[in-house]
């Protein structure tokens, strides 16, 4: 099976105002061989072990002395689908205003999906940085999981299969891309599918997720259920 891979001729494509994903991959001019994972062999309860990245978000943020610094703003991935920290909108304590701070995620509590703790204090808060997104893109091509919920999703055969609904992150690394498919494609519920990594199905920039399956491989797949999640 071919997998899609992405080029810069393709967000350029979006950011001249070339509408919608079907725009996106008529110029995706580079596609490689890549190894996909059978649906039907694939043990998709493991995710239920996971966590869901939109259950984060706004997520209170408390500071090492039991103040609250803010909330969870978005949650940063490096490009190999590792958790890379979060990114906080602080309530402007201290003086300094609102502000966005990203925090390393090994220096990062979960407390509950409600609220988190950071190593924050009143003397330390110049040791985190003010988040700069597209400065650090450019640097470190991290992204945010905010740019991915929420994109279409489209199967090789199906322009608009769905979109993302959230994201499923199992020891620290994203594993899975959950998504609701459109009620014109006449199918229920949610459907995870494997994370296979930035610059395959997914590139910051570009609007829609490009899953590595066609419908005839998807007809028998069980859909996933959000309330068999342990966390």
């Amino acid at each position: 099976m071919r997998y899609r891979t992405f080029t810069l001729a393709a967000v350029t494509a979006l950011t001249v105002g070339t509408a919608g994903p079907l725009a996106a991959q008529t110029d995706v001019v580079e596609q490689t061989d890549a190894e996909v994972v059978n649906l039907m062999d694939w043990d998709q309860t493991q995710l239920y072990q996971g966590w869901q990245v939109s259950e984060l978000m706004d997520a209170e943020v408390i500071g090492a002395a039991g103040e609250e610094i803010g909330e969870v703003e978005d949650v940063l991935f490096s490009p190999d689908g590792s958790v890379d920290s979060i990114i906080v909108e602080g309530g402007g304590i201290w003086d300094i205003g609102d502000t966005h701070f990203r925090v390393e995620w090994d220096q990062v509590t979960v407390n509950s999906m409600d609220s988190v703790t950071i190593p924050m204090t009143e003397e330390t808060v110049e040791d985190f940085s003010v988040y700069r997104d597209w400065d650090d893109r450019a640097a470190t091509r991290r992204w945010r999981a905010s740019e991915l919920i929420g994109d279409y999703a489209t199967l090789e055969d199906v322009d608009q299969y769905g979109l993302v609904d959230d994201l499923i992150v199992k020891d620290g690394r994203l594993e899975a891309v959950v998504v609701s498919p459109d009620v014109t494609y006449g199918t229920r519920g949610y459907y995870a599918y494997p994370y296979y990594g930035y610059g395959y199905g997914y590139e910051p920039g570009v609007d829609y997720y490009g899953l590595p399956y066609e419908e005839a491989d998807i007809v028998d797949y069980d859909p996933f259920d959000y309330d068999a999640m342990d966390y």
